[in-house]
């Protein structure tokens, strides 16, 4: 690795010290969301007519995390998003 790039990385890092750990964590969320709407853009699911609930959510896993898992992993986390009756991200059925 070149110096240039070295030097590049530790003021990135200190950079992000210098942010108070709330900060940090409302970049790295404000990160997910972009990430999140390019996914579904990626997908074409920005327009009417788009799977909402445990349909979106088996879509976005596959699309994150699908070479994570080996198949009967995979099967077995979609059989669950699929039964957990959530009707969106962030909607959780164990929380009011």
């Amino acid at each position: 690795m070149s110096g240039f790039v070295r030097d590049g990385e530790d003021r990135l890092r200190e950079m992000m010290q210098a942010r108070s750990p709330i900060e940090r964590l409302t970049m790295a969320c404000r990160m997910f969301a972009t990430a999140r709407a390019l996914m579904l853009a990626g997908m074409g699911e920005t327009r009417g007519g788009e799977p909402r609930g445990a349909a979106l959510r088996a879509r976005l896993f596959v699309r994150l995390y699908g070479g994570d898992f080996d198949s009967t992993q995979s099967e077995r986390i979609l059989e669950h998003l699929r039964a957990t009756g959530c009707t969106g991200a962030g909607d959780r059925p164990d929380r009011p």
